[in-house]
Parts: structure tokens; sequence; C-alpha cells
């Protein structure tokens, strides 16, 4: 029997993984995987920070996932990450307390990364973006439990992300969102902060959370804030400006501390910006 090389399917599949651990200096790698009319970057710069990595290349298609986090009992520890083509992504972390995940994947017609990260105490600024749309966020957290999720692709870009405070802590955050779509911006800033004062045992409750999502006409944009009185005063607001519209101004809200709940305050400021192209 003869055996017909033209029926045949060869597969080829490359698997890289990678490791990397810091404990006192700078770690830097760069690669590009290719893939049949295709191509993704990857830049990583590492301190004090554990690093995994595994890349799966097929003829067609290619898959990146990473993880990271801080070497245990390191201070002084982050990253920064940049991965894309034609849509990416850009994190850098500062931080002693987080937990990183990336998944990028191409194929001959496109690319997407999607970004995970939790972050107690630190600082996150994070930028994705297509050619259409940018988006930076930047978020700074005091004892908070803080969670976020952003993707880029070709397609689009969107991003959830939301936190709470860590129990009997004095606690705070801001967080800013800044977005361009085919050529008009708009930037939303909010912030929020306890005193260090204690008055009572019950703590302050407060919660944020923040949304952006675009396509190839529509844009969006928005933070909200809700807050609830407790053992320490409460001040928030959020600001707003845009090329195309007035400034906007939610707040700024002020709530006392009590020693009770008899009745309980709570108070919502939220804003929002579109773009239509």
């Amino acid at each position: 029997m003869r055996m017909k090389i033209s029926n045949l399917c060869i597969i080829i599949i490359l698997v890289l993984i990678s490791e990397a651990t810091t404990i006192t200096a700078d770690v830097h790698m760069s690669d590009v995987y290719y893939t049949s009319g295709n191509a993704v970057s990857d830049s990583m710069t590492l301190h004090n920070v554990d690093y995994k990595s595994g890349v799966m290349i097929f003829p067609t298609v290619l898959v990146d996932n990473s993880k990271a986090g801080p070497v245990d009992g390191s201070e002084d520890c982050w990253l920064e990450d940049s991965t894309g083509n034609d849509a990416g992504s850009c994190l850098k972390i500062e931080a002693d307390k987080f937990e990183y995940n990336k998944i990028s994947f191409a194929d001959g017609l496109s690319n997407a990364v999607i970004n995970n990260y939790k972050l107690e105490s630190g600082l996150a600024q994070a930028k994705y973006f297509n050619g259409i749309t940018s988006i930076r966020e930047i978020v700074s957290s005091k004892d908070n439990e803080y969670q976020s999720c952003f993707v880029a692709s070709r397609q689009g870009l969107y991003s959830s992300s939301f936190g709470w405070p860590t129990r009997g802590k004095y606690s705070g955050f801001y967080h800013e969102i800044s977005m361009t779509h085919a050529g008009k911006s708009c930037k939303i800033e909010s912030e929020l902060s306890c005193s260090d004062e204690v008055s009572g045992e019950i703590p302050v409750q407060y919660s944020w959370d923040a949304l952006t999502g675009s396509d190839d006409v529509y844009a969006m944009a928005r933070i909200g804030i809700s807050a609830s009185d407790g053992d320490r005063d409460v001040d928030f607001c959020i600001d707003g400006e845009s090329s195309y519209l007035t400034d906007k101004h939610s707040g700024p809200e002020h709530i006392d501390a009590v020693e009770s709940m008899d009745k309980r305050v709570s108070k919502d400021v939220y804003m929002m910006y579109e773009i239509i192209r």
C-alpha cells in the first residue's frame, strides 16, 4: 500500500516555557513571536518578582500565557509589561503584594491581549490601544482589595475593575481614566479618602467601579463610587473634562463618622463620557 504524502496533514507545535526570579536586580526580557501572517512583540522588566511564561506557536496561531507576583518577603517590587502589534497593552505595577496574569494570542488576521491583576496597596498604570482608540488608567490604592481586567484587540477595547477597603484599616484610592477615540478625548478623575481618626467600631463601607469600552464607532468610560458612614470621616469626588463637552463635577461629598448605626447614611456618585465617531 502506498501512502500519499499530499494527503498528510503536518502540524508543527512549538512550546516555550520560561521562568525568571529576581531578588535584588532588574531582569529584562524582550521577545517577538511569529506565526503565519502575524507577529507579536513582548517586553517585560521585573524587580523582586517571580515570573512564569508559556508560549505555544502553531503554523497559524500563537498563544502566550504569563503569570507574575512579588517574591515572598520582598519589598520595592514592580513589573512593567508591554505586549502587542496593531492592538496591545502596557502595564506597570508597583506594589509589595499583587497578582498578575496575561494571555495574548494572534492568528493571520488579528491579535489580542487580556490582562488581569489584583492590587492592595500600590500603584498601577495601564495603557491599552488599537488603531482607533487609546485608553490610559492610573490607580493608586491604599489598603483596598482591587481587581482589574482589560482587553485590547483590533475589533475594540474593554475594561472592568472594582475595589473595596480592607476591613478595619485606614484606606483610600485615586483612579483616573483618559480616553482618546477618533480624534476626541476625555478624562475622568476620582478620589476617596478616609480620616485617620477613628470614632466607633463599625468600619466605613465603600466601593468603586470603572468600566470602559470601544468599537469602530462608539467609545465610553465610566467611574462610580458608593460610600456609607462608619468609624471614620469619608470624602470623595469625581471630576471630568473633555475636548468636546464642558467640564463635569460630581461631588465633593462628605460623610461624617458615627459611633452607632441607628440611621445609616449612604451616598453615590458616578460619571460617564461617551464618544461617537
